[in-house]
């Protein structure tokens, strides 16, 4: 993912880091992600409060995401809105890591950077906010799905259910073997 210096904080920095920014994520943003999002617009919000030994990133990200339709697969928009908080601190790493590398905490809240690099990219921990703040389920509201594809999906499924039938008549002859352990059963 490519960094966007809107999105890294140096913690070296200390007290010298901006409080307060406003981001716009446009389909440029996406498009770098292998993801569910294939776009959108999403306004993040972000604040950070600065303690001794730790930065305070307050997000709240609101605006469309663009991802597929789970019946019809063609693109749709979905609604996000959503706060979380992450907590980054200067620290060190294991020697064999990257020096640029990050280490996240088991909760995934905490975010530990290197001492030596000091650089914190958060494109990815807000990519993964929005991703996780989209429902599992994406279907067009009613009507509103491509017609040839819910037209194809409806003849699948009537020749889904009469293929269940025939394979029902077919389970009516069971094997002995099966209906001994059935003996066992009871």
């Amino acid at each position: 993912m490519q960094t966007i210096d809107a999105l890294t904080i140096d913690l070296r920095e200390g007290n010298n880091v901006a409080p307060h920014r406003e981001i716009t994520l446009s389909d440029d943003f996406f498009a770098q992600t292998e993801g569910q999002i294939s776009g959108g617009s999403v306004d993040v919000d972000m604040t950070i409060d600065i303690t001794a030994s730790t930065f305070k990133v307050s997000l709240h990200c609101q605006g469309e995401v663009t991802v597929d339709c789970d019946r019809c697969l063609e693109p749709m928009s979905q609604p996000i809105d959503t706060d979380t908080t992450l907590l980054l601190r200067l620290g060190t790493l294991p020697d064999d890591a990257d020096p640029k590398a990050t280490q996240y905490s088991a909760d995934g809240e905490q975010i530990t950077v290197s001492a030596n690099y000091g650089i914190a990219d958060l494109a990815w921990p807000i990519y993964e906010t929005i991703a996780l703040n989209v429902p599992l389920k994406h279907v067009h509201a009613p009507g509103k799905c491509n017609a040839a594809m819910t037209e194809a999906l409806g003849l699948f499924g009537k020749h889904e259910i009469s293929t269940a039938r025939s394979s029902e008549d077919d389970k009516q002859t069971i094997d002995p073997r099966w209906e001994a352990l059935k003996k066992l059963k009871n």
